[in-house]
């Protein structure tokens, strides 16, 4: 059997497919094929559940062919918009697995899921509702298997190249750092950086963050920027520490080429990431990574992370007030001791 997954979003959408796509594999045994974006296609390039993974950017229209050069039984299309929708009829797959919507109603060819009118799938995780899609396949096949499968093993997977450059970094920045000198550093990812999240904070509150964490025993504060805002974070933290008249000595700040493959390299090596509901984040969750989100209620349910450790913030960050930003950097710092003293009663 041969399946093919239509999808092409950003980073954190894109991660939230990876556990249903290795379903798809463990559980049906076929050849998947997947239509994405240049997100997706390095998202995946060595995860072994995947057979083959095609960049056609959201113009299915013009990779009809490349479709049709794999005579799918199956096509999952999870965003069912008409301009989507119509180009994949002309295509010869046999059956589209879609949404519940106007179009998709009146295509013999389609098997849909009312995802948007039922309750029950409103209230479910990104990951989840991608299960629904998998799962219509063959439900009876699906519901026997998919609790036997751990799918934490859907893990994003980095190069040993990767894995060594980072840490490489890590291992020049600890040696350069005399007044930390520690046998069992902590390593916390802190992420201010977001395209889409509304719920987060000022960078100066990050800032703050960053200064505190490095004050916790052993903890090393990490930051990955990439070109287009690295110029910008180092212009931010200068003018910080002028303002503040200090110095944070021990941030170790991983300026990445925006290959998503060197951060995940980056965070693996890390023992929190403390971010809003973003890519990093999701990608942290992806390779089990424990994580604080400092998220909405609303982003609790949609895209909850694996931890489950949360940092609510009430408000998005254009009308956070001062008291609102002081309280969400004490309530980070309080569950990240909390975290670390937990781990240490384990061990």
């Amino acid at each position: 059997m041969k399946v093919g997954y239509i999808f092409f979003h950003g980073l954190g959408d894109n991660i939230f497919t990876l556990e249903p796509l290795f379903a798809l594999k463990k559980i049906f045994n076929c050849e998947v094929v997947v239509f994405g974006n240049a997100i997706m296609q390095n998202l995946l390039r060595y995860c072994d559940f995947v057979d083959v993974v095609h960049n056609i950017d959201s113009d299915i229209a013009n990779h009809i062919a490349t479709i049709n050069m794999y005579n799918l039984d199956y096509v999952i299309l999870v965003n069912c918009k008409r301009c989507y929708l119509r180009p994949l009829e002309q295509t010869n797959a046999k059956v589209i697995i879609t949404t519940m919507k106007i179009p998709s109603l009146f295509s013999w060819r389609c098997k849909t899921i009312p995802l948007h009118f039922l309750p029950k799938y409103r209230r479910m995780p990104r990951y989840k509702q991608a299960l629904c899609f998998i799962r219509k396949i063959n439900p009876k096949i699906f519901d026997s298997k998919i609790k036997t499968l751990c799918l934490d093993d859907a893990k994003v997977q980095t190069t040993l190249a990767q894995k060594a450059q980072v840490k490489s970094l890590i291992n020049n920045h600890m040696q350069s750092c005399r007044e930390r000198e520690s046998n069992n550093p902590i390593f916390v990812l802190i992420n201010p950086f977001s395209h889409t999240a509304r719920y987060t904070l000022p960078i100066e509150a990050f800032l703050e963050l960053i200064l505190l964490v490095g004050k916790i025993p052993n903890c090393i504060p990490t930051i990955v920027t990439y070109p287009q805002i690295h110029a910008n974070f180092i212009e931010s933290l200068t003018h910080w520490q002028h303002a503040k008249n200090l110095t944070i000595s021990n941030l170790i700040i991983f300026q990445n080429d925006n290959d998503i493959l060197n951060l995940a390299a980056f965070i693996e090596q890390m023992h929190y990431v403390i971010s809003p509901s973003t890519g990093t984040i999701h990608l942290a969750s992806n390779l089990c990574i424990p994580t604080i989100g400092l998220f909405s209620q609303y982003d609790t349910i949609k895209w909850g992370t694996k931890s489950k450790q949360y940092v609510i913030l009430p408000k998005p960050k254009t009308a956070m007030t001062a008291e609102d930003i002081n309280k969400a950097i004490i309530q980070t710092i309080e569950l990240l001791q909390t975290n670390i003293a937990q781990s240490i009663t384990k061990h």
